[in-house]
Order: C-alpha cells, then sequence, then structure tokens
C-alpha cells in the first residue's frame, strides 16, 4: 500500500495496489497520476450519479474462494440509464471487474484473443466462439464513462465514449466487449448472485453518499402541472416516471433539471389504477421490497385486447423484480443471466436447471399507462416483440423492443405465483377476482393428484395380487385320483369320497393331463354324499401342436382348473362324464362299441386334485382393481381437460395446426 497527501487538500489518498496508476481524492474530488513515487493532480473528477448502490470502494468479497476488495470504480451512461464497473483486486495480486446493473452483478477479467470482430461488424444475436464457449450478442451499446473514483489501472482525464457489446452463453459465462480504444478488449467471466459473492464492509443503507445538493432532493414537482411528488428509495437509479396527477412521463435522470419525454393532453377518465399502493414495502421471498412503478400493457388479436400490468419492485441488493398480473394470474419475474439452448433448455438456472420450455404464443406488447419511477425511459405507446414458453409453474420471455430491435435483446424467467400469497405480502387494493381458466404457466394441480392416486393404485393393486398369491398357496387339498380315459370301458368315472370340513367355502379342481393333438370335455357333478344334492359344472381342455415350414407350433393347454363356489362342508363324490376326440365328433367310449380288435385303447391320462379355496381371491384382485383404476383414469382425463384448455389460448392449440414460427 502507497498513500500520499492530497497536493490540493492534504487529505490522506491511499493506492492499495502497485498496479493502480490513477486515484480520486475522496474529499475533494481530485484526480490523482501516480508517476513512480510522484504524485501529479490532473484536475477534479465529474461528479458520480448518486445511485444507492450496496458496494463502497473498500467492500471486500469472495469470488470462487479468493477474496478480493474494491479499489475503485467508473460509472458509465447510457440512453437507458446508467451502471457501475468497479476494479477488484484479489488477495492473490491478480485484478479484475465487478459489473453491476439493475441488480445483476458480472465478475470478469480480460483475456487475450488472437483475433476479435470490430464493432460495426456485429449484430444482435450474432455467436462467437471464446475460450471454448459459444457466446452470443445481447446487446450493442453506446455508452459513455461519465465519472469514476477511487484506484483505476489506467489514465481517467475526463469522460469518453464506450462503444461496447455484451455477450451471454448458455450458461452463467458471459463476455463484454469493450471498444473505447478503438481495438477490442475482451472479458470474460459469470454472473453471480449477491448473496455468493459474500460482501462486506458494505454501504450503510441510510448514508447516502451525495455529491450534489440537488440531489439530495427527495421531493420534485411535475414539470407539466407542477404535482408534487416524492421519490421513491431507488430514486437515485430511477430515470424516468410518470406524474400521478396529470399522466405526463418526465426524465429525472438529471436532478438538476427535470424535462418532459411525453405530455398527456388530457387525462383520461378511465385512465386504470394500479391494484397495488406504490412506494408501499412487501416482504417477498425473503427480501422486503418497494413498489416504485406500475406499467399497464396489452396485445391485441383479431379485434380482442389482452391487457396486463407490471409492477416493478426494487431492493437496493437485488436491484429489480417484476410483479406481472394477468387476468387474475400473478407471476414473479427477473431478469435471466443465460441465454437458453435453441430447444429453449436452461443449463445452469437454480431450480430450473434441465427444464425444456415450450413455445406458447407471440405477440406485440404496447404500453398503455405508466406510474411511479422506472430505471429506463418509457414511453407511452411503446412496441416490443414477445415470445413466451412455458415449463409450469416457470415461464420464459424473450423481448425485442420494435423500435431498437437491433440493439437489444431482453431474457427474463418468471415464476407463478397464488393471489393468496401475493395479497399476504403487497398492499392489493382491488377486490379478488374470479378467476375463469388456467394461466399459461399455472401448474396443472392434476398432475400431482393424477399420479398419486396412480401410484397409490399401482401399490394397493401389486399388494392385492400378492395377498392373491399368497392366499391361493394356502388352499388345502383335500383329495387327488388319477384316471384312463380308454375305449371300451364305462365312460363315466367316480372318485373315491373325500369330506370338505368347516364352513363354506370354494372349491378348486384342477386338471392335469397327456392331451396331444385331442380335445376332452367334461361334464361335472359334485355330489354331498349324505344330501345326495349334486353341482352341476363343465370343463373343456384342448392341446395340439406340430411342425410347419420347419417351425414348431403349439395351442391350447392341457391343464385347467374350475372353481365351484360356496360348497357347504360335508362328504363328497366327483362323478366326471368325459368326451374326447381328435375332430369334429367324439370317439365312442363305450364297452363294445369300439369295434376291431383295439378292445381297450388308451386316449388320455388326467390327474384331478380337488382343493378348498378359504375365498374368491382372484374376484378379490380383480375387484381391487376395478375400484382403483377409476381414480387415475379420472385425473388423467382432468390433467388432459386442463392442458387443453391451457394450450386452446396459445399459439399451439392441441388438435390444431401447430405454428412452429418462434421469431
Amino acid at each position: 500500500m502507497f498513500e500520499i497527501s492530497c497536493p490540493s487538500c492534504g487529505n490522506p489518498v491511499q493506492f492499495r495496489r502497485e498496479s493502480s496508476v490513477y486515484s480520486t481524492c475522496d474529499a475533494c474530488g481530485s484526480i490523482l497520476l501516480r508517476k513512480n513515487a510522484n504524485i501529479e493532480l490532473l484536475g477534479k473528477a465529474a461528479d458520480l450519479q448518486p445511485d444507492n448502490t450496496p458496494l463502497q470502494v473498500g467492500t471486500r468479497g469472495q469470488y470462487k474462494g479468493q477474496g478480493f476488495e474494491i479499489l475503485g470504480r467508473i460509472q458509465i451512461r447510457q440512453e437507458e440509464g446508467f451502471w457501475n464497473e468497479w476494479y477488484l483486486g484479489y488477495d492473490n495480486g491478480s485484478t479484475g471487474w465487478l459489473g453491476e446493473a439493475l441488480g445483476e452483478y458480472f465478475v470478469s477479467f480480460e483475456v487475450k484473443e488472437a483475433k476479435l470482430p470490430a464493432f460495426r461488424d456485429i449484430a444482435l444475436n450474432d455467436k462467437f466462439k471464446f475460450k471454448g464457449t459459444d457466446f452470443f450478442v445481447t446487446n450493442i451499446g453506446n455508452s459513455v464513462v461519465s465519472s469514476y473514483e477511487g484506484e483505476l489501472p489506467f489514465l481517467m482525464n475526463g469522460s469518453y465514449n464506450l462503444p461496447n457489446v455484451d455477450l451471454r452463453s448458455h450458461s452463467t459465462r458471459a463476455a463484454t466487449l469493450d471498444y473505447s480504444d478503438g481495438d477490442p478488449i475482451l472479458f470474460i467471466g459469470t454472473y453471480e448472485e449477491f448473496e455468493d459473492l459474500r460482501f462486506t464492509n458494505l454501504r450503510d443503507p441510510d448514508e447516502h453518499i451525495q455529491r450534489r445538493t440537488a440531489a439530495a432532493v427527495t421531493t420534485m414537482k411535475c414539470p407539466a402541472c407542477g404535482g408534487p411528488h416524492t421519490m421513491s428509495s431507488a430514486g437515485p437509479q430511477s430515470q424516468s416516471m410518470a406524474c400521478e396527477y396529470c399522466g405526463s412521463i418526465i426524465d429525472i435522470s438529471n436532478s438538476n433539471q427535470y424535462s418532459i419525454l411525453w405530455q398527456a393532453s388530457q387525462k383520461e377518465k378511465n385512465q386504470p389504477k394500479p391494484r397495488i399502493k406504490l412506494n408501499s414495502k412487501a416482504k417477498f421471498k425473503g427480501v422486503e421490497w418497494e413498489v416504485i412503478g406500475c406499467q399497464f400493457k396489452y396485445s391485441r388479436y383479431e379485434g380482442t385486447t389482452y391487457p396486463w400490468e407490471e409492477y416493478l419492485c426494487y431492493e437496493r441488493c437485488h436491484g429489480y423484480r417484476y410483479l406481472i398480473y394477468s387476468k387474475g394470474h400473478w407471476s414473479w419475474s427477473q431478469t435471466l443471466h443465460e441465454v437458453p439452448t435453441n430447444n429453449v433448455i436452461l443449463q445452469s438456472n437454480k431450480g430450473v436447471r434441465g427444464k425444456t420450455f415450450k413455445h406458447y404464443e407471440g405477440y406485440e406488447g404496447h404500453v398503455k399507462a405508466v406510474f411511479g419511477e422506472f430505471p429506463y425511459k418509457v414511453d407511452i405507446g411503446a412496441r416490443s416483440d414477445i415470445q413466451d414458453y412455458i415449463a409450469p409453474p416457470y415461464g420464459l420471455s424473450r423481448e425485442c423492443d420494435l423500435v431498437t430491435k437491433n440493439r437489444e435483446v431482453y431474457w427474463s424467467i418468471a415464476e407463478y405465483v397464488t393471489d393468496d400469497e401475493v395479497r399476504r405480502a403487497f398492499q392489493v387494493t382491488h377486490k379478488k377476482e374470479y378467476v375463469s381458466g388456467i394461466g399459461s404457466f399455472e401448474p396443472n394441480h392434476h398432475v400431482s393428484t393424477m399420479w398419486y392416486t396412480a401410484a397409490v393404485g399401482a401399490v394397493t393393486v401389486c399388494l392385492a395380487f400378492l395377498f392373491c398369491v399368497f392366499m391361493e398357496m394356502q388352499n388345502t387339498v383335500v383329495h387327488s385320483q388319477d384316471f384312463l380315459i380308454e375305449t371300451n370301458s364305462e365312460p363315466s368315472k367316480l372318485t373315491k369320497e373325500f369330506k370338505i370340513d368347516g364352513h363354506t367355502q370354494a372349491v378348486e379342481v384342477d386338471f392335469d393331463t397327456d392331451l396331444q393333438n385331442r380335445w376332452l370335455y367334461f361334464d361335472l357333478a359334485l355330489v354331498n354324499t349324505t344330501t345326495n344334492e349334486a353341482t352341476l359344472f363343465n370343463k373343456s381342455l384342448s392341446y395340439y401342436s406340430g411342425n410347419s415350414g420347419g417351425e414348431h407350433w403349439s395351442e391350447g393347454s392341457k391343464n385347467g382348473h374350475i372353481i365351484v363356489p360356496r360348497v357347504k362342508p360335508g362328504t363328497y363324490v366327483l362323478r366326471l362324464d368325459p368326451q374326447t376326440g381328435t375332430g369334429n365328433n367324439p370317439d365312442n367310449l363305450e364297452p363294445g362299441k369300439s369295434g376291431g380288435d383295439k378292445k381297450h385303447q388308451r386316449l388320455a391320462y388326467v390327474k384331478v386334485k380337488i382343493s378348498t379355496s378359504p375365498a374368491y381371491w382372484s374376484w378379490f384382485f380383480l375387484i381391487a382393481l376395478l375400484g382403483i383404476l377409476p381414480f387415475p383414469c379420472l385425473y388423467a382425463f382432468l390433467w388432459y381437460s386442463t392442458e387443453s384448455e391451457r394450450w386452446s389460448n396459445s399459439d399451439h392449440p392441441w388438435g390444431g395446426d401447430d405454428d412452429d414460427d418462434d421469431d
């Protein structure tokens, strides 16, 4: 560290880095140029625009595990507003930059690249590959470096023009091309969240460093009608404001002189009123926000107007967010650090990584009315091309101003929030509206129910099946007997007596045969030997096989079973009256009627097994299946109906012609 006394006022001035050649005096604003051990007074630095930034010279932070300190900054102005570039000195001796604009933080380092494009050759959406990463042009600007403070690694002698190009990638990596010296300089880095940089020694939120007396004024009068206005906490960063009395839009970027950007001829009697109180504060998503502005916008399609409202919320460390209202639905929106892939997939955004967004609709947005303050110039009637993509509960928007469409593409990501969430946090003045239909990226609540019932149903059916299998294994064999089916023998067969004990229950009869190219039919009677009551039933089996074209084939089955329900306890026999054959007509089995010398021709072997079953478990399984199945089917239908309704309002209605022109 090198410390000298300011030659203008005597205040001590420190040079924290050997590489720093320039600094300013905090006390008098003098510009000091360091030449070895000598100091040269170059003049006075221009006043910094008050911006309510949480950062200051001396703030410390961390980036990827490496500590740094803010040594100085340059303040850059463009037509839409201004931003800060903070000069960083790292603990390992290296240096870098931290860009701060509208609540976004971009940490970057100068990178040497053999061949860089000329400024005049760059167009919006152009793709360039630097250090193995594809970058896309999202902004082409002609800015002015207007002021500076602290230490800087180069000579600052007044303001100068800064043609620049901003590029973003499919991740949080980004790049900037600086054309202030003619030859381009490339900076590459990443966008970081405020919390991830772990700042310390931040500027006191109650301490507003005022370089100009006029900047301390927190109230102003409309130059069109004289109406008084109180500036919000974001006032130093605000560039325009709409007068609530006459509707005129005022340029407030120069606190010494306010000018009219757009003057209303007369305030419309039916001008809409914001449904959230401006300058009110709300704690939402863990941060206390101030509602500083509101825009009423609309699009028009086939003669129908579709309105929506955008409420601008501000917090000094997190910058700006939009709370958007449309047809009873709310969403919370912020700038997207990355450029989605061609198939609209986010690769690095926390919580949304890997989601595929489908194109929903494209339209032209118009500004109808404006209230409050904005960090950029707003204009009644401004038009923008908007393309919306959805992956509920998230939505993406690609917006391009139709007046300056060759200069900037703006991507934002929004999350659906409920009306109850908004009303709990914000001062909503309007009554709750009846909402008909589903929002463009409102979650389909039938999805979770559908999958839940499907999962519960699947588990229930599986358990029912396993239970049935288990209960089938509990069957008790009460009798088993073998029979031969042959010619010239008594065709009717009778089993030995067997007992069925306990209570009324089902009886299962299993047949195991050696059929081969033959059918077998039984007329059966389960006879109670005590009461002579008989339960009649029948069973048929068939099995055929052979070879055809060198391949083996078979059909039918040699085995089978049948269940006799509600059999009372008692002693029983089973009578079997078989018929069998190879063709349409059965063989004659009666004695003396088969003809020839074939006295006893064996036709089939049958093993009969009789078991008792505790209940009709197969019916139990079927009932369980039929009882559960309607619920997931119902919710699947509700899910489909809801999605069909969602997409009916898009450019790609289900069942209609799919318009793939997203741009």
